[in-house]
Formats: structure tokens, C-alpha cells, sequence
């Protein structure tokens, strides 16, 4: 079992298998200290507006400039030249940090042949010390203050690492690259359940590879009904409501009603969301949405608790550059609306087909058929002629001389039927 606990990341870490990692990579980069050190970040390479990137062109993106802890001192706060260049220890994964974080550096073989070169390449890990997704930084004034930085370390140790140091003469955060980040007092990072898997970005967007938690801690999620602990869940959310409450350090649990957009892939679990077309009667709960529309009512979306897919934002937006989009349901699929609902092809057809059922329009049992204009005209039209030669014969018959005036008016108006009927059957519309 003892070996068991010094293996992986845990052994890694830890003061003995940190020396073995690092004297690993002193074999290979002929480091004979083989030192793993921790540095604060003075600069990033996020483009080519930083030095970085005059220095080490495109392949040196993600990489960093950095003072070993050590080895810091207050004349030397903002003197770059006194920094050391690190690359990522995984550049397949983009989780760069911003200035004054803390990062784990480790020497290893870098471009340059290390058995000639005698060059040590460091790369590194970033080091989240305030265990906050936002930002972990410490910041390191150019005019040192111990009192000043002994109270904000203090007040960040409290939970809020968002604390400034009274000093303004902070490097910028963004590095020499420039960028738009900047540091808030509001995100709140997700609290995580046992066995979750949690990916975070720096602005309240995160997956949470979950299941089914029926916590007992004070905060608890709305996801875990009408399942069993372990049943799978997946939630991408972006974004976090406008009016979270507590504390910037406190985390906070997804919510597909308040979060600005949401995707749930559900195994068995019942999502309590808010169909937009529900409506509440008085003295009644929510109704089922979609019942007015279909034969088969759906189950309730706040009841189904079998395996489905949730997308919910303030806009969907579908849309394919080449192919089609295709949309196929075991049973029914519904589109209902608050406002218009519009069905438009530009340059072709649209096709409503049941071959084995009925067409309604206006209600879901509408009973009234719709007439076939074709078939209609072809009994309609021997019947306006006939008529046409009967009216058009009584208004020559002089001994019927009151009928004159009307019945001329009728065969005027029964010829401009015959002329023009095409008129009246549409060129779009068509029914079988």
C-alpha cells in the first residue's frame, strides 16, 4: 500500500518524488542540481507584440518570463532583464497564467543539444495559490511595503484574492502582449462533488464531468432527483447569473434557469428548467408545455428522467456551410413559440407531408377540409358556361324584359370567372 501512495502526481509532488522528477530531468539536461523551483511570472508570449515572441518567434507562444522566489529583490521587481524564459510542460493544453502568478519550474532539455550547450530549458506548471479559477496572483510591488504586503497577504489567506496592494505601480496583468483580462472581485468557482471532474475557465465558464450527489453540505445542486448516486451527468455552462450571492471565494453550483447558457447531456436525472412557453393558470402549477400541439403529450421537461440533451441560452443559433440540417425523433418533434413562428425556403420548396395521417391548420383536431382547387375548377367551370348561355338566352327573350339587367350583369361576370379563374389557385401552395 505504501507504494501505492507514492506514485503519480501525489509522489510527484511531494519533497522526495519532486527530487526524483528533477533529478530525472537533470540527466537530461545535464542539470546537475536537477532544482525544481517555483518563479512569478513576469511576462507571457500571447502574440507578437510581446519581447517573448522577438526572441523566440511563434514557437514561442505560451512561454513565460520569470524570478525565482529566491532569488527576488526589491530593486530588481521590475527589471526584466533579471528574468528567466520557461516554456509549458504541456502545450497541448492551454492553460497559461498571468503576471505576478505563481508557477512550478522545471529544468529540462531544451533546443539546443544539452550535452554541449550546457543550456538549461525550464518549463512549468502554473501554481494556483489562491485555489481560484479567476486569478492566483501575488502581487509584487515595485516599491516594497512588508507592513502593506503582510496585510494583503493576510486578507487573501481570509479567502478574497481579489485584494490590491495600495501601491498602483503593478506590472499589468495581460503582460507585454496586451489583452483585455482583467482582474474581477465576482467569479465564483463551481464547487465540485465526489468523483467530478472540473475543467474551469478564468470567467465562470466550466464542464463538469459529474454524476447524481446527494450532498448534506450547505450547498447543494438541482440535478441529483429521480436518479442513483453515480448515474453520469455532463454540464457545460458559460457564464454565471448577474446577481450571484456571497462572497467572490464562496463556489457556487450550476443553475440551467439562471446561468446565461447551458448544455446537460443527463443519464436519469430530472432538470428542473423553465420552458419559455409553459404557462401557470391560477391556482395551478406550471402546465406541460406542448399539449395542444401533438396527440401523444410529452412527458413534462422538469419530470423526464431518461437520457436527453439540453440546450438553453438566450439565443440558438443553428447553421451548416455545406451540408443539411437533419432532425429525426423516434416520436414527435414540436416547435411552439411565444411570438411568430416562420417557415421560409429562399429558392425552393416547402414540403409538409403525412402520408399516413391529417394536415391541421389553425387547431390540433381541425375539421374542415380544404377544397382541391384543380379538381374543384373542373366541376365548377362546365357549370359557369352552362350558366353563362342560360342567363345570356333569358336577356334576349323579350317577353322577360325585368330580367334583362341583371342577367346581362351575371354574364359579365360569369365571363370574367372563366377568363381569369386561374387566378384563384395558388402557384405555391399545394395540397393533395
Amino acid at each position: 500500500m505504501s507504494d501505492l501512495l507514492t506514485t503519480g502526481l501525489s509522489r510527484l509532488f511531494s519533497t522526495a518524488g519532486s527530487e526524483a522528477f528533477a533529478a530525472t530531468l537533470s540527466k537530461i539536461s545535464d542539470d546537475k542540481q536537477g532544482k525544481v523551483i517555483i518563479g512569478r511570472v513576469t511576462d507571457i508570449c500571447l502574440n507578437s507584440n510581446s519581447n517573448l515572441f522577438k526572441l523566440l518567434g511563434w514557437g514561442g507562444i505560451g512561454s513565460i518570463s520569470f524570478q525565482e522566489l529566491t532569488e527576488i529583490k526589491p530593486e530588481e521587481n521590475q527589471n526584466q532583464n533579471s528574468s528567466t524564459t520557461a516554456l509549458p510542460m504541456f502545450p497541448q493544453f492551454k492553460n497559461y497564467p498571468l503576471v505576478d502568478e505563481f508557477v512550478i519550474l522545471f529544468p529540462g532539455a531544451g533546443q539546443s543539444n544539452p550535452q554541449t550547450s550546457g543550456i538549461k530549458q525550464y518549463y512549468y506548471i502554473p501554481l494556483n495559490i489562491w485555489n481560484n479559477p479567476h486569478y492566483n496572483g501575488y502581487p509584487n510591488t515595485l516599491n516594497d511595503d512588508p507592513k502593506n504586503q503582510e496585510s494583503n497577504y493576510e486578507e487573501m489567506q481570509d479567502g478574497n484574492p481579489s485584494t490590491e496592494n495600495n501601491n498602483p505601480e503593478r506590472l499589468p496583468i495581460n503582460g507585454q502582449s496586451g489583452g483585455q483580462f482583467v482582474e474581477k472581485g465576482d467569479i465564483h468557482p463551481i464547487l465540485p462533488f465526489a468523483g467530478d471532474q472540473i475543467i474551469e475557465g478564468r470567467n465562470a465558464n466550466s464542464i463538469r464531468l459529474g454524476a447524481t450527489a446527494n450532498t448534506k453540505g450547505s450547498i447543494k445542486n438541482n440535478w441529483s432527483n429521480g436518479s442513483n448516486e453515480g448515474d453520469p451527468l455532463l454540464i457545460i455552462k458559460n457564464g454565471q447569473p448577474e446577481n450571484v450571492e456571497g462572497d467572490s471565494w464562496v463556489p457556487t453550483v450550476e443553475d440551467i434557469n439562471l446561468d446565461p447558457s447551458s448544455l446537460y447531456l443527463t443519464s436519469q436525472q430530472k432538470i428542473p428548467i423553465e420552458v419559455a412557453t409553459s404557462v401557470v393558470a391560477a391556482g395551478e402549477k406550471d402546465t406541460i408545455p406542448y399539449t395542444s400541439i401533438v396527440d401523444n403529450n410529452p412527458i413534462s421537461p422538469k419530470s423526464y428522467n431518461h437520457p436527453q440533451i439540453i440546450l438553453n441560452s438566450g439565443r440558438l443559433l443553428f447553421n451548416t456551410i455545406g451540408d443539411s440540417i437533419l432532425m429525426s425523433s423516434q416520436k414527435s418533434i414540436i416547435l411552439e413559440s411565444r411570438e411568430d413562428l416562420g417557415i421560409k425556403s429562399m429558392y425552393k420548396n416547402v414540403n409538409i407531408l403525412a402520408p399516413e395521417g391529417n394536415i391541421s391548420l389553425g387547431e390540433r383536431n381541425a375539421n374542415q377540409s380544404v377544397i382541391l382547387g384543380d379538381n374543384f375548377m373542373q366541376y365548377f367551370m362546365p357549370i359557369m358556361r352552362t350558366m353563362t348561355i342560360l342567363v345570356d338566352a333569358m336577356a334576349k327573350e323579350p317577353q322577360l324584359t325585368v330580367s334583362k339587367v341583371p342577367a346581362k350583369t351575371l354574364v359579365a361576370m360569369f365571363n370574367d370567372i372563366t377568363a381569369n379563374y386561374k387566378k384563384t389557385l395558388s402557384d405555391k401552395i399545394k395540397v393533395s
